[in-house]
């Protein structure tokens, strides 16, 4: 409705940007490089700034760029709460029927994880919204899933934070 009124083409300011929209400056083109490193050698990364810089528009906007069929992408956003309820996130994200104890939990996680990286050959990238706010970043999914499988890990993990 309002789209019209302002002569929108297409609702602006989306969860899903189109990256061709997106500015093309060099900031921009060091976090492109920098996350496709991450996915090709399955890293762990920390995309850091200030609040309101593009940190979510830049993971969104790139993993859209992503294969399907390769990645799968497990977006949780943590505004506050314990570790159990980010766990609860991922297993969601995963389409798991959330265990109710945090072992069972974890366990049914890295058996899901492993399961996509074997059977559909599909890489999963977790990305954490706000990863200031975890309890301790990171290291509740580090111990998920941390077997190797010849020397690529299981998954990825993306945390997006505010200075």
């Amino acid at each position: 409705m309002w789209e019209s009124y302002f002569g929108f083409k297409k609702t602006p300011f989306s969860d899903s940007p189109d990256a061709k929209q997106l500015f093309p400056c060099e900031a921009w083109n060091q976090v492109k490089t920098r996350l496709q490193f991450l996915a090709d050698h399955h890293g762990v990364g920390l995309l850091t700034g200030e609040v309101g810089s593009g940190k979510s528009t830049a993971a969104r906007a790139f993993t859209a760029t992503l294969n399907p069929n390769l990645y799968k992408i497990l977006y949780v956003h943590f505004s506050s709460g314990s570790a159990l309820d980010l766990l609860r996130q991922v297993a969601l994200e995963l389409n798991l029927e959330p265990a109710h104890w945090r072992g069972d939990l974890v366990r049914q996680i890295a058996e899901a994880v492993v399961r996509l990286n074997q059977s559909k050959k599909q890489h999963p990238i977790l990305i954490c919204d706000e990863a200031q706010l975890l309890p301790h970043p990171a290291q509740r999914f580090r111990k998920v899933g941390s077997e190797r499988l010849g020397c690529a890990w299981f998954y990825s993990i993306w945390e997006l934070s505010s200075g």
